[in-house]
């Protein structure tokens, strides 16, 4: 799925006075490529999310799925939000809430079963699939949301800071984890992160933004083989390219 973003501006009206958050920004997101995004806060990175999937209409510009061959009813948008409990069902069992967007499909109830179980056992939450969500910690029902997104089976994925509820044996797991995903899917990819070693370790392309109103201010190509080992977070190129968005921020981020 190529994703390209043209020409988009958002401004907020409602606010007195308005408040522009994004100015004519434009990107291109290859095919099955994972790319992160990093910015100051309040610069409009979850705005953009939420433009992308349609949650919110653009103030400028367009939105282009396929390079315009296929519409946003078209295709299948994974979303984990920043605030993952307001998208978890409390009165389904977390066997029942990853199931959702399966539902929505009209997939086989025993297919759907099936899929779901495979995800929650890949997350680790097998064993509490009947537990309700209200029954988990945080981390556990920030799992459920991974879960539920990647059985949806989707085109795009987008992940506005997925990791923040969990301890960090469990964060590098799944890190590990959907990168091999990744590896095997090859779905198109969207972090937003605050993390920049997440940032360079997860992505092909790390996208640097202005304080709002946003912009890019850097488009860093990585370069690093698809398949990575975590001892490459201590590597001299890793260091390398860790200093180079470092000095894009320093000069672009005040």
């Amino acid at each position: 799925m190529k994703l390209a973003l043209k020409s988009i501006s958002k401004t907020f009206y409602d606010s007195i006075p308005p408040l522009k958050v994004i100015d004519n920004f434009d990107l291109e997101v290859k095919g099955k490529e994972r790319i992160s995004i990093f910015g100051p806060n309040g610069c409009g990175k979850s705005t953009l999310f939420n433009i992308i999937a349609g949650f919110e209409q653009a103030t400028e510009g367009t939105v282009l799925f396929d390079n315009g061959r296929k519409s946003r009813g078209q295709i299948k948008i994974g979303f984990i939000f920043q605030d993952h409990r307001n998208s978890i069902l409390p009165w389904r069992t977390v066997l029942k809430n990853v199931e959702l967007g399966l539902e929505f499909q009209e997939v086989d109830g025993n297919k759907r079963k099936k899929i779901a179980q495979h995800y929650l056992k890949k997350t680790g939450l097998l064993d509490f699939q009947n537990l309700y969500p209200y029954q988990l910690s945080g981390g556990m029902t920030q799992l459920i949301a991974f879960a539920r997104t990647l059985a949806h089976q989707s085109d795009l994925l987008l992940f506005d800071e997925p990791f923040n509820s969990l301890d960090y044996k469990m964060y590098l797991n799944i890190l590990d984890g959907l990168q091999s995903l990744w590896l095997k899917n090859r779905k198109t990819t969207i972090l937003i992160t605050h993390n920049l070693d997440e940032a360079i370790f997860w992505s092909e392309r790390v996208i640097i933004l202005s304080p709002r109103p946003s912009r890019i201010v850097g488009d860093v190509r990585i370069g690093f083989p698809s398949s990575r080992k975590r001892n490459l977070l201590h590597s001299q190129n890793f260091m390398r390219i860790r200093n180079q968005i470092l000095k894009i921020c320093s000069k672009n981020i005040r």
